[in-house]
């Protein structure tokens, strides 16, 4: 008897299997690791007997194997649908961590040019006397947060490239500037 060609999988009903058959069959697919001819027989109220000549007729072990290749092909596959689903979860995740991480730093280097911009000290005019104070951050604090806020920026290039670009990074040593007392 020939079944199972590509346009019917061999666990389908075959030609000439009669329904209560087909039901013996479907029961004994579905029981998978636990089949057994005495089991099938049982939950359906049939001789054992009976199964045995469906079995051997309509060629259940044969069907059962490509039920279960079937099956556990459609599982493989579910499985691969979940693992590209999370796997594109966290790339997306990844690209939008090396944003965030790229527009800091773009933030950081742009504050440490606003300080830079800004003098060194206040002067503070009232009641008549003029009060020269340090401002509160040095030429060191600036090129520090520059420092950070390049590196920050550029850390997160090569993160959305994959790692295929290779980014230099230059190095600054700025000391603040101290006046001399002569």
């Amino acid at each position: 008897m020939t079944w199972g060609d590509e346009s019917r999988p061999g666990w389908e009903r075959m030609p000439g299997e009669s329904a209560k058959a087909h039901e013996a069959a479907r029961v004994y697919l579905e029981m998978r690791a636990s089949r057994s001819l005495a089991a099938v027989a049982r939950r359906l109220g049939k001789h054992v007997s009976q199964m045995e000549r469906w079995s051997k007729r309509y060629e259940w072990i044969s069907r059962a194997a490509a039920f279960d290749q079937h099956l556990d092909g459609e599982e493989r596959k579910q499985f691969e649908r979940t693992e590209l689903a999370e796997s594109q979860k966290w790339r997306q995740r990844q690209v939008e961590l090396a944003e965030r991480e790229f527009q800091l730093g773009q933030k950081l280097v742009c504050k440490a040019e606003k300080m830079l911009d800004l003098p060194l000290t206040r002067t503070i005019t009232e009641d008549g006397k003029t009060v020269v104070q340090p401002a509160r951050w040095t030429v060191k604090d600036a090129a520090r947060l520059a420092r950070e806020g390049k590196a920050l920026s550029r850390g997160a290039i090569p993160a959305h490239l994959n790692d295929e670009a290779e980014l230099k990074s230059e190095e600054w040593i700025i000391e603040d500037y101290v006046p001399q007392n002569n």
